[in-house]
């Protein structure tokens, strides 16, 4: 990795819906397959550009769609 500092921070990345590199915002990223712990999903991500690797990670805040028949 770069020894560049990230230029978004966790906060920012997310208000960005994690389309930029946090280090070189590029939008030249790579996803790796989900991996679930609990409540929380991680995705791991490459930026192409700088070479920069970082986990997404998405928490269970509820769910939609709901459908049910007693």
């Amino acid at each position: 990795m770069s020894a560049t500092s990230p230029t978004l921070t966790p906060e920012l990345y997310a208000q960005e819906r994690g389309l930029f590199c946090p280090v070189c915002e590029s939008n030249d990223i790579r996803t790796g397959t989900l991996e679930s712990f609990h409540q929380v999903v991680r995705q791991p991500c490459t930026c192409i550009s700088c070479q920069a690797t970082w986990n997404d990670t998405f928490v269970l805040t509820g769910y939609e769609n709901l459908e049910f028949t007693p």
